[in-house]
């Protein structure tokens, strides 16, 4: 809708060059026309490919509460522009699919486009995307968050999970130039592929890893509902996380907590850290390309809890795992 290349282009380089499996495009909504709608969504389909290739319908929506992308296992999805009265309001959109199990939502680059955390339903609005060509929006004080983004701008992940949300993690994009999973690849900074889009954009595309039985668009938006998923930098890491037995995404009970990580890098390991309630509790220095991790919480529950995995490369990529809540359990 207002970004540079070709739609169809954008799928075939995410299959072909960007090797990915799944791949969505979320334009933004206010931008399109009905006959464009119909045309991406018919190309968007005509690339899906069980099995070997899974693209989602999607979109941006931007309003009051600033932007959510949707997406929708289904061959069509109904269209909310946003940023005009009468559809400005996050209600519109949430209110259209409450208990829709074909559909999920959440909100992009939290920090940097100043969402707002009202109108949430947590029955269609169950990620967030806690990284994209923006930078990370786990803690303010991350190394990934730019210069620019003054103090108090938008809300962090952690303070959305803080307000009781239960969202899983994802990794975007937002290059507006159709190369998913490439732009930009300066490791140094900016340089050698400058962006077309926005000059402020300093990092890579992020990416999404969702745990599936199989590679289809139901099996996919279910994953993405039920928090199982993990969010890159780009890089191709392989995570594992487990809190009090239970995967990541999960919500349960236990007296005591164990917390265990499997990480296979790509390149040399550097950090882990394991969050709980958005503090940094437990961190380790590491090495080589593969670790496991234990550590057991001194505190037994005495609230609900969430716990999740960051990892850090000796090249600055990053993964996070999603979210594991655990509660005392009820004598």
């Amino acid at each position: 809708s207002d970004g540079s290349g070709d739609y169809w282009e954008l799928y075939r380089h995410a299959k072909d060059e960007g090797c990915l499996e799944f791949a969505a495009a979320t334009d933004h909504a206010e931008y399109v026309s009905d006959n464009q709608w119909l045309w991406m969504q018919d190309v968007t389909n005509g690339w899906n490919q069980p099995g070997r290739f899974v693209t989602l319908v999607g979109y941006e929506f931007s309003g009051v509460q600033k932007d959510r992308c949707v997406y929708t296992s289904r061959s069509r999805l109904e269209l909310f522009r946003g940023n005009y009265p009468p559809t400005s309001n996050l209600d519109t959109v949430w209110g259209h699919f409450p208990n829709d199990e074909q559909v999920v939502g959440g909100p992009h680059a939290p920090m940097v486009h100043r969402t707002v955390w009202e109108q949430h339903d947590p029955s269609v609005e169950r990620f967030a995307e806690i990284y994209s060509m923006w930078g990370a929006s786990d803690f303010r004080d991350s190394r990934l968050v730019a210069g620019w983004i003054e103090e108090g701008r938008g809300v962090t992940v952690n303070d959305i999970l803080m307000s009781g949300a239960k969202l899983g993690f994802t990794g975007g994009g937002d290059c507006h130039e159709g190369h998913c999973g490439f732009s930009s690849e300066d490791p140094d900074g900016q340089g050698t592929t400058p962006h077309t889009f926005a000059a402020i954009l300093l990092y890579r595309c992020g990416m999404t890893a969702a745990l599936l039985p199989s590679l289809d668009r139901a099996s996919l938006i279910q994953a993405i509902r039920n928090r199982q998923t993990y969010a890159t930098t780009g890089a191709r890491i392989l995570l594992q996380f487990t809190a009090a037995d239970l995967s990541m995404g999960a919500v349960g009970t236990a007296r005591e907590v164990e917390c265990r990580a499997s990480v296979h890098a790509v390149q040399p390991l550097r950090l882990i850290e394991i969050v709980k309630d958005g503090d940094i509790v437990w961190s380790k220095e590491l090495d080589g390309l593969d670790a496991e991790i234990e550590w057991r919480d001194p505190v037994p529950p005495s609230d609900e809890h969430y716990y999740y995995v960051h990892m850090i490369q000796e090249d600055g990529q990053m993964a996070w795992s999603s979210p594991i809540w655990i509660r005392p359990p009820t004598e």
